[in-house]
């Protein structure tokens, strides 16, 4: 049985980013359309299940574009020693 740190990482192409921006675009655009019916309805406030947890959900999109970012720059770096290790082998 896999351990729980080998159940969380997975590869992760351009088109999986793609469409988690599209779910994060909808999701922005739904918070931006509640928040403008609570200001034109003048509601001060409503209960919400779940909203404690917001702040860790935040964190852990934080945390992933972190994490992508760290990619993209370990690839770019590998990429570019790479060509470093082909010029010196060539000289």
């Amino acid at each position: 049985m896999p351990s729980d740190k080998r159940k969380r990482y997975g590869a992760v192409t351009s088109d999986d980013v793609g469409v988690l921006t599209q779910i994060l675009t909808e999701l922005v655009a739904d918070f931006e359309r509640i928040q403008s019916t609570m200001v034109e309805d003048k509601i001060d406030g409503i209960n919400v299940d779940g909203i404690q947890t917001f702040g860790k959900a935040a964190h852990s999109l934080h945390q992933m574009v972190g994490q992508l970012e760290m990619g993209v720059a370990r690839y770019r770096a590998d990429q570019a020693q790479e060509k470093l290790d082909g010029v010196s082998r060539d000289k």
